[in-house]
């Protein structure tokens, strides 16, 4: 209530043309106050399902923008369309050969991303580093473990006294945008989490992958997110609980060698991909000051 009261007092003090929500509760009473005033509306929300706070602005809002057709029936028709996520600039610029030059690798082994998501995942750290010799046998490895997670995968590796890894096994604990394009294009497979955005950028890159699911996202997001992308073929879904030695490396070895499958995946993701998704919600923005 105290939010609804000082989105009234700043939303009257500058009057903006148009508001644009991304959800979360936080924007709940900044939407309903420019309801009051009648200021123009557009939500967008990311995931397969949308959350509370979105099922709630939108009914308020004048546009709904959705980045899966499983969120459509959450909102009025006449009102909603399905723009996909926005990708982040460069993400499309990757280079097989720069990656290759980058990381010292040859072309002789597929090569294996693991993504944590931005902040890193410890319980996938640790499943991978169980399996990492075996891994490094048959793959090249690019694992990105998120900063917090950095020292402690270093000491696992370091335990396993694996040799010289240069060319077999990359460990850092952020990637930049070129960076993560090299190694989006480079990969044979990923597994990553199974964020909005981060599906979004294996859309675009057309990769097939594992999707691991946070347990603990808001709404269980990561989770619709995942099945939704795997009922049309598009990913494999191992939920954590089943991050076992073996059955993470079977999944893993089994997708690698099936050459077929993996194309498969790699093109039924990339319906998921839509390059003009800023740009449209861009335009839906622009549309409603127009038309007020």
């Amino acid at each position: 209530m105290i939010g609804f009261f000082q989105a009234l007092y700043h939303l009257y003090r500058y009057m903006p043309d148009a508001v644009f929500s991304k959800g979360s509760y936080a924007a709940v009473p900044i939407v309903l106050a420019a309801w009051i005033y009648r200021i123009p509306i557009m939500t967008q929300d990311s995931d397969a399902i949308p959350g509370v706070a979105n099922k709630i602005m939108g009914k308020f809002a004048d546009k709904i923008a959705v980045a899966y057709p499983s969120a459509v029936q959450f909102f009025e028709s006449g009102r909603v369309a399905i723009t996909g996520n926005p990708v982040r600039e460069g993400i499309l610029e990757g280079s097989i050969e720069r990656a290759r030059s980058r990381y010292q690798c040859s072309s002789e082994k597929l090569t294996l991303l693991v993504l944590g998501g931005s902040l890193g995942s410890r319980s996938m750290n640790i499943a991978f580093a169980k399996i990492l010799p075996k891994l490094l046998d048959q793959f090249f490895v690019i694992h990105q473990t998120g900063m917090a997670n950095i020292d402690e995968m270093r000491r696992r590796v370091e335990e396993l006294n694996l040799g010289d890894l240069s060319g077999r096994y990359v460990l850092t604990p952020f990637m930049d945008i070129g960076e993560l394009s090299d190694a989006l294009s480079l990969a044979d497979l990923i597994v990553s989490r199974a964020g909005a955005n981060a599906i979004a950028e294996i859309a675009a890159v057309g990769k097939p992958s594992i999707l691991i699911p946070l347990p603990s996202a808001a709404n269980d997001e990561q989770h619709m997110n995942a099945y939704e992308i795997a009922r049309v073929g598009g990913a494999v879904v191992l939920e954590e609980v089943n991050l076992g030695e073996n059955m993470l490396f079977e999944k893993i070895t089994d997708i690698m060698n099936d050459v077929s499958f993996r194309s498969k995946m790699g093109t039924a993701v990339r319906a998921f991909y839509h390059a003009d998704a800023s740009s449209r919600i861009a335009e839906g923005v622009v549309d409603l000051i127009r038309e007020r």
